[in-house]
């Protein structure tokens, strides 16, 4: 403020608000809300509630406002108020606006929630324009808090985010942190298997507890424990949106992680089993019988199903 330009009164305020400011008083004024040196006003105008969920909200009441303003001033002064001019009223109608998006912006959005069922591939686009697919029986929340961009995932999902640099996109998967501004890349969380992040295009920070890397296109980074790897990444770890798994010399331990993630069912196998190294392209629109018997043929493995638990066995 002007060393020149004394501290404005709640008249002066009160004559802005209404549209009855002089050419200069409104300029200054103006400045003031636009560098952010008016919050006190800003505090009485427009106060904060907490509500039940513990979170401050906005609460915008004009005319409570201008009432509260209309106690301090005197009637001879208000009969001297000149009419509002539309140049005022456009004004304060932008600057509710403006006040209106920066809470927005700081205080959040309610979370959305998207889940795939069993054998279920989904599109989804979230709030901000980014273009999400969910694997099979996966489930992806998504809310903006403090200027950020903030999603949790469970399950697998491929990004496709909107980039915008000044709201940083972050997914939170177990215990590990995955920050972007526009990109896309396969984000692999299931319960039962270590996390991978895989980058299509662009640019991702993978954090987990104290360990941080930097993954560009065509790697990957590997989350086991507390253990964090990067490598170049699997042409395949997309094939999935194509109903997919391509697997070259796997132990079927992992494969078997995959589809228990699609059937949503549990096998039971033991070390015999599991250590096979298995090559194969399955197609998951064909079944899980179809999986089933291509492993009897090749491995000589037998299965058995009840309900939702397949058991294997080596002969």
């Amino acid at each position: 403020m002007s060393k020149n330009y004394p501290k404005p009164t709640d008249k002066d305020w009160m004559d802005f608000f209404q549209g009855k400011s002089s050419e200069k008083d409104y300029a200054v004024l103006k400045s003031l809300l636009d560098k952010g040196e008016a919050d006190e006003v800003l505090e009485r105008l427009f106060p904060a509630e907490k509500h039940k969920d513990n979170k401050t909200r906005l609460t915008i009441d004009v005319e409570s406002a201008y009432s509260q303003l209309e106690q301090h001033i005197k009637p001879e002064e208000k009969r001297k108020a000149f009419p509002k001019t539309w140049m005022a009223i456009a004004a304060s109608l932008a600057f509710l606006v403006m006040l209106t998006l920066a809470y927005q912006y700081w205080s959040g959005t309610p979370p959305v929630t998207f889940s795939s069922g069993g054998m279920e591939i989904k599109n989804v686009q979230l709030p901000d324009d980014s273009m999400i697919i969910l694997n099979a029986n996966s489930t992806i929340s998504y809310h903006e808090e403090n200027g950020h961009r903030k999603v949790e995932l469970l399950g697998e999902a491929f990004f496709d985010v909107s980039r915008n640099v000044e709201k940083p996109f972050v997914i939170s998967v177990k215990d590990a942190k995955i920050t972007v501004l526009g990109t896309s890349f396969n984000v692999k969380a299931t319960s039962k298997q270590h996390t991978v992040i895989s980058v299509n295009s662009g640019k991702v920070q993978v954090t987990d507890s104290d360990q941080k890397i930097i993954l560009v296109k065509n790697e990957e980074a590997i989350i086991d424990a507390s253990d964090l790897q990067k490598r170049r990444a699997n042409e395949h770890s997309t094939s999935w949106i194509e109903k997919r798994l391509v697997y070259d010399d796997i132990p079927l331990k992992s494969i078997f992680n995959d589809i228990e993630a699609w059937y949503g069912i549990n096998i039971v196998s033991n070390e015999a089993v599991d250590s096979i190294p298995y090559t194969a392209t399955i197609h998951l629109d064909k079944g899980l019988d179809a999986f089933l018997n291509n492993l009897r043929i090749s491995e000589n493995i037998n299965f058995t199903i009840f309900e939702k638990n397949v058991r294997l066995s080596k002969e």
